[in-house]
């Protein structure tokens, strides 16, 4: 798969059951200016990969005691997912930071 870094933070890779950060090339966020020429770089995929991007805030959110949402935990939140639909994995991986956060859904 060809991916573009456009100003997302992370992509990570869900794979066997290990989640990998996926190294890319920084680039500038998407419409930041104009004339911006973005370099698409090559990832290879196998099946039953999962690929998800994470925003910079998800790492600033504390828990009540004012821990931060970690590295680990946000590997443990998405490899829970790995037998969900992949359009279910965005809602779980969020209510497990919500979770943290000392504030769970219903």
């Amino acid at each position: 798969v060809q991916i573009v870094d456009a100003g997302s933070p992370r992509m990570l890779c869900l794979r066997d059951g290990t989640v990998t950060s996926v190294g890319l090339e920084a680039q500038l966020p998407l419409g930041m200016f104009e004339e911006t020429d973005y370099v698409a770089q090559d990832y290879r995929l196998d099946p039953g990969d999962r690929l998800l991007f994470v925003s910079d805030g998800v790492h600033t959110v504390p828990a009540p005691g004012g821990e931060p949402y970690g590295d680990r935990a946000l590997a443990r939140a998405i490899t829970a997912t790995r037998l969900l639909p992949a359009a279910d994995v965005p809602a779980a991986v969020l209510r497990e930071l919500r979770g943290h956060r000392g504030r769970p859904e219903p």
